[in-house]
């Protein structure tokens, strides 16, 4: 049985007709956006640029939700500093940076921080990994010796 958007007749998939009968087109751009067909309280409105700072500055600091004792801060820090001394390469495979499929590089603790809270931001105890060697490490923790160039 093929399925048709409400709003503007194209054809969709049985997933697409379960979920309001619209397209995601539609469903998304609709005068009936979410999932319990009312329209969103916020649909054409802007914000004013007093408003936005506001948001902005609850979202920052000792008011964030992310804010744990300065934590982020000393964290963004720590990460920079083991990155720099490893030169942005892993320490297991020795790739650089660009070299990387993915170009993420994790900064990883070498003692864990649940344990060892006194290292958590001791760059001695941090180690520069790209993603598939910190898969790696992730399931063998006490091998991280054996992996390291």
């Amino acid at each position: 049985m093929k399925y048709y958007c409400k709003d503007c007749g194209k054809g969709i998939s049985v997933s697409g007709a379960r979920g309001m009968g619209r397209c995601r087109v539609c469903a998304s751009t609709g005068k009936n956006n979410n999932a319990y067909g009312k329209p969103s309280h916020r649909r054409g409105k802007t914000l004013s640029t007093e408003h936005k700072n506001k948001i902005s500055l609850s979202n920052t600091g000792v008011k964030s939700s992310q804010y744990k004792d300065g934590f982020w801060s000393n964290y963004r820090k720590w990460k920079k500093l083991v990155n720099e001394r490893d030169n942005y390469a892993c320490q297991v495979c020795g790739k650089q940076k660009h070299e990387l499929k993915y170009k993420w590089l994790h900064t990883h603790h070498i003692k864990s921080r649940k344990t060892h809270k006194e290292l958590s931001f001791e760059v001695s105890n941090g180690i520069t990994l790209c993603q598939i060697c910190h898969r790696k490490y992730e399931k063998k923790p006490n091998k991280l010796q054996e992996f390291i160039i």
